[in-house]
């Protein structure tokens, strides 16, 4: 038997639903942060393939990463991007606001 999926089904389907988490949402808003960073912080792989490392390390790391990225989304990301399109948009009299990032 098949199983169909109609778009009420899906918005039903836990994993989507998810997806309107607002902690889901801002870790999306900083992904490309944490793909910047992920490699200054994991580093080699080896290191989480020893046996004496712990859990709590790697979760302590991950919460540095994501502070890291967060700092990095809002300081340099978010001014950035406001910079180049006052770039483009000083041409056509738009002025950007915040609330068009968030």
């Amino acid at each position: 038997q098949l199983v169909h999926f109609t778009p009420e089904s899906v918005v039903h389907y836990r994993p989507v639903y998810s997806l309107r988490w607002k902690a889901i949402q801002w870790l999306g808003k900083c992904s490309y942060s944490i793909y910047l960073w992920q490699q200054l912080f994991t580093g080699d792989s080896n290191f989480y393939n020893t046996p004496s490392i712990a859990q709590s390390s790697i979760l302590s790391i991950a919460a540095i990463l994501i502070c890291a990225a967060a700092l990095s989304y809002y300081f340099i990301e978010i001014p950035c991007i406001r910079f180049g399109k006052s770039l483009t948009q000083q041409k056509k009299g738009y002025t950007i606001s915040e609330e068009q990032y968030n």
